[in-house]
């Protein structure tokens, strides 16, 4: 039994400049979804290292939204969910990716993902699982140096 069957339509399996997402009208607005991060899931296809992983990751991101919208997920209003907050490593992923789906050239989201894998190589266990707040200017500071 789905949920306001008008007020989405079945997510589909897209892709575009090497990049797949699934898309879907939630209210008459056409929605991409890259990774499963409204959902609060870690899927993401395009970071997959093979084409039979990124397809698998791909339905399974299908899957989670389908299963989101028919419990009645609104993707447009995000709800108040109080949910574990951030690492620094989740972060920092974070906004790399917000990087990887803006309009931004090639030597700009290259640098962006190849200083934050360096970062996150220079950080202890420790530093990534702690909130982001709690790192110092003085380790960001060791690092730039």
């Amino acid at each position: 039994a789905k949920h306001a069957p008008e007020m989405y339509t079945e997510p589909v399996i897209k892709e575009s400049a090497n990049r797949v997402y699934v898309e879907y009208y939630f209210s008459g607005q056409r929605l991409h979804e890259y990774n499963a991060n409204k959902l609060g899931l870690s899927i993401i296809p395009n970071k997959a290292r093979t084409k039979p992983e990124r397809t698998k990751l791909l339905k399974k991101l299908k899957f989670e939204l389908e299963k989101a919208l028919e419990k009645g997920w609104d993707p447009i209003t995000p709800a108040v969910v109080l949910e574990a907050p951030l690492t620094l490593e989740e972060s920092i992923q974070k906004i790399v990716q917000s990087k990887l789906t803006g309009n931004y050239s090639r030597t700009y989201t290259r640098d962006i993902e190849g200083t934050a894998k360096q970062f996150l190589e220079f950080l202890t266990s420790k530093e990534k699982t702690a909130p982001p707040d709690s790192l110092s200017a003085s380790r960001i500071t060791a690092f730039l140096d």
